[in-house]
């Protein structure tokens, strides 16, 4: 004789942020019922609330547990899926799911959003997950910005295979293509994105950048090219941009930059162009540096290099000079310098101006602010008088 067992709940305000944080709270009323026999489960679930409803039901046995149907609506959103997973070594599963006019904004925390489209995944949990996912998305929107993409890969934790994936967000649109993760892999990269105020408030402007990543997540190589106009971020603004970029991995990764900035600037300050190469690894490389603006053409160079350790880069800055303008300058002594995001530390050096000489002791920079000492001799009273705007009645040479 078999044992059957029936079980059957009844639910009174349930909560579902008390599951989970970022879920809408929530007063669900309903019924959670279960029956046991012939070595299965049956699951049904049957919760509401107002324009809110969950439903499902869940049949488990030894071999597997298999979820026929689950459905969420809020509104006129709804949320169907469906799926399985083998309860043996590997934990195979296998999930559809679709999405009609659905909204995560109506179930907790999440952006607000209208979203109609489908989800396939099927892979394993053990002993290293793995997923084949299939997607589509169309008639959409994210954050009152109109969506829609399409696509597929194969994925586990350290690889990407046959991706083939396009996404099209307010016109900005990326698309992804090919392999990564293993030697000899290559994954071809492109954004087209002519509305950037669409992907961050704070942007403006039209920017295109492609490439390829190749290698592995340890050892990535990359290339790319950047082009920008009508650029601008928060403060910063600059009307042109291009770069171009290649880091190829060895034990220490060789690099090579390129970069042209057309009227740069933050706020009201802006110069005629910025030029930047740097070239050699990343643990020792040269930087060019170069400015230009009507009254300024500001040079310098750069030795070292990048400390994984230390988070920081390391070197010498060996020249430093205007060379155009009222007020030239020139380094006199290269300086050591190191770069690190809570601090900066130029050592001792000297610096001829046309009105004077200045000699620096170590220059730091930090949380506690700007400390440095030196001296400066040689200066012109008459030629600092003349930066003044309204300089006093004074004769003197």
């Amino acid at each position: 004789m078999t044992d059957q067992i029936s079980l059957a709940v009844d639910v009174r305000d349930l909560d579902l942020r008390a599951a989970h944080g970022d879920l809408r709270q929530s007063r669900l009323n309903g019924s959670i019922r279960v029956d046991h026999g012939d070595g299965r489960q049956m699951i049904a679930v049957n919760l509401r609330q107002k324009d809110m409803q969950i439903e499902g039901s869940a049949e488990v046995s030894a071999e597997s547990i298999k979820f026929d149907r689950l459905t969420a609506r809020a509104g006129g959103a709804r949320l169907l899926a469906s799926g399985s997973i083998r309860r043996d070594e590997t934990f195979g599963y296998a999930v559809d799911g679709t999405v009609e006019n659905f909204d995560p904004a109506r179930f907790g925390d999440f952006p607000q959003a209208r979203l109609n489209g489908t989800l396939r995944a099927q892979g394993e949990l053990l002993p290293d997950w793995n997923a084949a996912v299939q997607f589509q998305v169309a008639r959409s929107q994210l954050k009152a910005i109109a969506l829609s993409g399409d696509g597929k890969a194969r994925v586990t934790r350290s690889h990407v295979q046959d991706a083939d994936i396009r996404i099209d967000y307010g016109g900005n649109k990326l698309t992804l293509k090919g392999n990564f993760g293993s030697a000899g892999d290559v994954l071809d990269f492109s954004l087209d994105a002519p509305r950037l105020d669409r992907l961050e408030e704070t942007a403006n402007g039209q920017l295109q950048l492609s490439g390829t990543v190749a290698g592995t997540r340890a050892r990535p190589s990359i290339k790319a090219r950047l082009q920008a106009r009508k650029l601008g971020f928060g403060e910063f603004h600059v009307d042109e941009a291009q770069a171009d970029i290649a880091l190829t991995q060895a034990d220490d990764p060789a690099i090579r930059v390129q970069a042209l900035l057309r009227q740069p600037g933050r706020g009201g300050l802006a110069v005629d162009s910025a030029e930047a190469t740097i070239d050699g690894t990343l643990g020792s490389h040269v930087i060019d540096l170069s400015v230009a603006a009507p009254e300024l053409h500001l040079v310098s160079r750069l030795e070292g290099g990048w400390g994984w350790s230390q988070q920081s880069w390391s070197g010498t800055l060996v020249q430093l000079e205007n060379v155009k303008g009222d007020y030239p300058f020139r380094m006199n002594r290269a300086a050591s310098l190191e770069l690190a995001p809570d601090h900066v530390h130029l050592g001792a050096t000297a610096v001829t101006f046309s009105i004077a000489e200045l000699e620096l002791a170590e220059t730091r920079i930090g949380n506690d602010g700007l400390r440095t000492t030196g001296a400066i001799k040689g200066v012109r009273a008459a030629r600092v008088l003349a930066l003044m705007d309204k300089p006093p009645v004074i004769d003197s040479t």
